[in-house]
Formats: structure tokens, sequence, C-alpha cells
């Protein structure tokens, strides 16, 4: 791009480098003047907070990042070029902690149903 020696601007800029502090100068971003950016990553690290403040000083109308907004899909049809996201399921581990004391609760329930189990005993433990 600096070859190029003029800007030109552009749709759709995808990120290089996951967003990281080498990736998206300010020189390159003042050349193509991007109106979406999309970052794929999915760490803590990435992307780092001075590529952010670049992509918002450069004023890109709309940035994407997979980490918080799941599959980001770019596509053309004959009207032009269209973006999707689409938020990935997350499953948080308490609530997988609900899910499996959920299921213990009802097993042994039913164990109790079935058995001589003193249920009144079990009765006291849950309430």
């Amino acid at each position: 791009y600096q070859s190029l020696g003029e800007s030109f601007e552009i749709d759709f800029l995808l990120v290089s480098h996951h967003g990281s502090n080498e990736s998206t100068t300010t020189k390159f971003l003042q050349t193509i003047k991007p109106e979406i950016a999309v970052i794929s990553s999915g760490d803590d690290l990435h992307p780092t907070k001075d590529v952010l403040s670049r992509l918002q000083e450069a004023k890109v109308k709309k940035i994407y990042q997979t980490k918080t907004m799941g599959n980001v899909m770019i596509g053309m049809k004959d009207s032009g070029a269209y973006l999707c996201c689409c938020e990935s399921f997350k499953i948080d581990v308490a609530f997988i902690i609900v899910l499996i004391s959920i299921f213990f609760f009802v097993m042994l329930k039913f164990l109790c149903e079935k058995s001589t189990i003193n249920k009144v005993n079990i009765k006291k433990f849950f309430v």
C-alpha cells in the first residue's frame, strides 16, 4: 500500500493477525479507509486495545469481533455484499453445575421412591 501513493475506500477489512499490535497500522487504515472491520479472535489478548483505538480513530463505522459476536459471514448477492453475525452458543460453567445438580436430585428422588430408604431423612436433607 505504500507504493500506491493514494488512498481508496474499501467496504470490508478482515483485520490481520487477530488484531495484534503489529497489524493494521494507522497509515494502512488511512490508505484503505474501511467502513467495516471484522476481527477473528477467541482469546483475551486479541484484539489489542491499540488496534481497536486505531480502528475507531480511522472512523470505521462498525467493528465485528468473533469472540463476542460468534461467526461473522460476508457474502455476495446481485444487489451487493451482505454481512451476517451468528452468535455462538456459549455454555456457562455455573449453568452446567445447575444442570448436573438437577439431574442428580431427580435421580435421587426416583431411587428413593423405588427403594426402602427413609424418605423423611432425604426430604430434610434437600429442604
